[in-house]
């Protein structure tokens, strides 16, 4: 594989590779570890690190273009296949790869159907974006002040929901149903959806 020793220009190029390489992976880890993200956040770090190390292909292996065709043509194959597979598989009454809902949106889809709500980050968008009546979630924290991290902030300046979702096994540290009667009162219903409630205030 390695027919000769890169030197000068090649060897600078190949260690440029390396630091492209690393530094964006160690990058992430280190920031999801300091501050709390959610690793998977920082995908593109990931994914461009990758991309940049099979830059450094050329530099140990030389590829003839036949080579490069066939193998290209060999993954679009696979994942063409690959594809259709996994789909012909699927029972039709789950529709799983364009109209699947969780067992949660279709609880919102039924009690509140087309309404605005508040719930946390890692349930707002996850739950309203495949509702099939228009249910929308704004996210809030935990004391159902706004949050503002990867949200549109004129969703909730613009707009006044109707329900609280409470999830105790949200992603983040959860919304409560003690705390929300304590600052919005009793609400007018409650709806359980499996381990989550939705308390409805009209």
């Amino acid at each position: 594989m390695f027919t000769r020793k890169p030197q000068g220009q090649e060897l600078a190029r190949i260690q440029a590779g390396i630091y492209l390489t690393a530094f964006p992976t160690m990058g992430g880890i280190a920031m999801s570890a300091i501050l709390a993200i959610d690793f998977y956040y920082l995908w593109p770090l990931f994914v461009g690190s990758v991309v940049i190390s099979l830059l450094l292909l050329p530099e140990f292996v030389r590829l003839t273009p036949r080579a490069v065709a066939i193998s290209a043509a060999s993954v679009a194959g696979f994942t063409l296949v690959a594809s259709g597979f996994g789909i012909s598989q699927g029972r039709y009454e789950d529709n799983r790869y364009f109209g699947y809902r969780s067992e949660l949106t279709k609880c919102l889809d039924q009690y509140v159907p087309g309404q605005i709500g508040y719930t946390t980050f890692s349930d707002a968008r996850s739950n309203s974006l495949t509702s099939h009546t228009g249910v929308e979630l704004i996210a809030v924290n935990p004391e159902l002040g706004p949050t503002f991290w990867l949200t549109n902030k004129s969703q909730s300046r613009e707009h006044q929901g109707t329900f609280v979702l409470v999830n105790p096994q949200a992603n983040e540290k959860p919304i409560t149903t003690e705390g929300v009667i304590a600052k919005l009162g009793k609400p007018v219903a409650t709806y359980h959806c499996g381990d989550s409630l939705i308390l409805a205030f009209k």
